[in-house]
């Protein structure tokens, strides 16, 4: 039994219309700050809290449209509805009677095959009233009519507080105090605890039996005795009353209940020898000890649901709930990142048991790098109508095992996308290194402006488009042309095309030319265009132009290092060490060696299925003899690091090669606001 879906309806930063959030056993909520985690959880609560004063709706509960003044909003309606599934109806009659509470009388049978549900719904309304608040009516309802239809008064039926009681929520706010739950208190966790255990029926009577033992001793002691006469004296000047004429100095443990209103947790050994109570805690350990009393109390719980003694042996008299909803905002607030993956390991092995769910908002990339991407709900606020979008994360099927596994990796790796503002994807790590350091120039914090840069090892970059194109997070790709390289040229431009089709570009618009539109046959033959020609040369770099304005731009002729060598070659000549650098690049150009070498170097830059560099200058392919010593001999990233320590922002920004200077006007174009929804 878990919630599978949330909908909610013009609740705070959830707008007019219905937004479904498809929920799992676990369930991590990511987004920017104000992009609708805290109101996803808060609806919940409206529902499953079992706290009254958690579930009543506030006027500030509904959703005010762009540009309208709250005080002028004297009418309005919100509703919440959670959908629960029961898929282990089809397990065995035992564990089926155990899962389902009785009270679930109000199942919807769903698709052919499917497994049943229950809708239950909050509705509210707000009219004007005599008050600033309004007047405001809100009830609880389980709806009976199937997911898709329209729900009329019939199909509405009340919720019984006691089959609302069924689910309840336990929420962890992002700011913890361990020691309002350590209070035997209506509400706290500890006191909801010690109410649950199974007292002895004597054990009132053996306290007071102890007690008086303890009152002899601490009547023994002569500073008490000289208290007594003290305070009966001075007591009996003021009072006459035959009632309470003595007075007593004692210990009020006397019963259960007044030892309980006294329960500390403390905590040794201590740096002072001195025990510690829970508020002396430093702020990272106090949060950890928050999450160590609900897991506590959800694992004593889970004990009392499979308990099976008779009644009056059983450590717990409590009657859990079916399901418990654990929400957690922020669980990494205060605590050092070595200790996050412990927390989330907790919150997933708490999300496994058959009567837990668990959702967890978070900002921390090393607590999403920690879950499955299938887990993951991306917030974000649609900047036109002000109002919260929710996304689950798409990754490519499994029946393509490689796409699945790389992308699912790649995701975890770079979590930060989630939060950015615009992820640039690259082919591999020269960018990762390099691209940062260009970026700069823009007078543009990489972190301030929430740039993420993803290196993809040239891989499955389409899947990578599809997440940001639904998550709608703003997003440019460098993809190297590999001019004459295997599967370069026309075969990158095919590439790209290819995959902007496939995320829902206008095929027409994409594949238009002079005389109308490519046919699919031409398409499909247009990796084996020919580039012999100067101008069927001049046709493919339009084609690289046309991509940029779909955010998609070529480090062109080759790759990412060719350009950087090709400006800034002196600069990488400075890490050569005395009497290296590539043999026989020193001798007389036109020589047999010098010739020998500069065939190696290009056959080397463009591989051995690759041309012959007739596309390339000259110098271009004098070029590759370097590019063969400083990148196919020697690490990409150690030499690109120590080159750019010796190029200064003056010339980097002066000779910066033309494809990059257009990566950058299109970076500096979004940052500035002119990405449009």
């Amino acid at each position: 039994m878990k919630i599978t879906k949330l909908i909610v309806n013009n609740f705070r930063s959830f707008g007019p219309s219905n937004t479904e959030i498809e929920l799992e056993k676990l369930s991590v909520l990511v987004g920017a700050n104000s992009s609708g985690k805290t109101s996803a959880i808060q609806a919940l609560l409206k529902i499953f809290s079992p706290y009254q004063r958690d579930r009543l709706i506030e006027r500030s509960d509904f959703h005010i449209p762009a540009n309208e003044n709250p005080l002028d909003y004297d009418e309005a309606s919100l509703s919440i509805e959670a959908v629960i599934d029961f898929n282990e109806l089809g397990n065995d009659a035992e564990q089926v009677s155990t899962a389902i509470p009785p009270h679930f009388n109000h199942m919807v049978a769903g698709e052919v095959d499917g497994s049943p549900y229950v809708r239950i719904r909050l509705k509210a309304e707000l009219s004007e009233g005599n008050t600033l608040e309004g007047n405001i009516e809100q009830a609880l309802y389980y709806v009976l009519s199937p997911l898709g239809t329209k729900a009329e008064d019939e199909d509405l039926q009340p919720v019984k507080a006691s089959e609302r009681s069924q689910i309840q929520m336990i929420y962890i706010p992002a700011t913890r105090d361990p020691a309002v739950q350590l209070k035997n208190a209506s509400g706290s966790i500890l006191g909801r605890i010690l109410k649950g255990i199974n007292w002895p029926k004597e054990i009132n009577s053996d306290i007071q039996e102890k007690m008086k033992q303890v009152d002899g001793i601490f009547d023994e002691v002569n500073g008490v005795k000289r208290l007594r006469e003290i305070l009966n004296s001075q007591w009996r000047k003021y009072h006459n009353d035959f009632r309470y004429r003595s007075t007593m100095v004692a210990f009020n443990h006397a019963d259960l209940d007044s030892i309980l209103k006294k329960v500390e947790v403390y905590f040794e050994p201590t740096e002072t020898g001195s025990k510690y109570k829970v508020d002396q805690l430093g702020d990272g350990l106090r949060s950890i000890f928050y999450l160590t009393i609900v897991n506590s109390f959800l694992e004593i719980e889970n004990e009392a649901l499979q308990d099976e003694t008779e009644e009056d042996k059983k450590v717990y008299k409590l009657q859990p709930p079916v399901l418990t909803l654990l929400a957690v905002e922020e669980p990494e607030n205060h605590i050092s990142p070595h200790l996050l993956g412990r927390i989330m390991k907790t919150l997933t092995d708490v999300s496994e048991n058959d009567n837990a769910q668990v959702l967890v908002a978070t900002h921390s990339p090393s607590m999403i790098k920690r879950v499955d991407p299938k887990s993951i709900l991306h917030f974000r606020i649609d900047q036109k109508a002000i109002r919260t979008i929710v996304n689950s994360i798409i990754l490519p099927e499994k029946d393509k095992e490689d796409e699945y596994k790389y992308i699912k990796a790649a995701i975890m790796a770079y979590p930060e996308l989630y939060f950015s503002q615009l992820v640039v994807l690259g082919e591999g790590e020269s960018e990762e290194i390099i691209l940062p350091k260009i970026i700069n120039l823009l007078d543009t914090d990489l972190d301030q402006s929430n740039i993420s840069i993803v290196p993809l090892g040239g891989r499955h970059v389409n899947h990578f488009w599809k997440l940001l194109h639904q998550l709608n997070i703003p997003y440019l790709t460098l993809l190297d042309l590999d001019l004459e390289r295997n599967g370069g040229g026309w075969g990158r431009i095919k590439y790209a095309l290819q995959q902007l089709i496939e995320i829902g570009f206008d095929k027409r618009e994409l594949l238009s030319v002079q005389n109308g539109v490519l046919s699919d046959d031409q398409f499909s033959q247009m990796h084996t265009w020919s580039i012999e020609k100067v101008d069927e040369r001049e046709n493919l770099y339009s084609w690289v132009e046309f991509l940029e304005s779909y955010g998609v731009y070529f480090s062109a002729p080759l790759d990412i290092d060719f350009l950087m060598i090709e400006s800034f070659l002196e600069a990488y000549k400075k890490l050569v060490p005395i009497h290296g650098g590539p043999k026989g690049v020193d001798k007389a150009k036109g020589s047999i060696e010098y010739s020998d070498r500069l065939e190696k170097g290009v056959r080397a830059t463009l591989k051995t299925e690759g041309g012959s560099g007739f596309t390339y200058s000259e110098e271009q392919k004098e070029l590759m003899i370097w590019y063969d010593y400083f990148f196919l001999g020697r690490g990409k990233p150690s030499t690109h690091i120590m080159a750019l320590e010796n190029i200064d922002s003056n010339l980097l920004s002066e000779q910066l090669p033309i494809p990059l200077q257009k990566l950058m006007k299109g970076i500096k174009s979004i940052i500035d606001g002119d990405f449009s929804e």
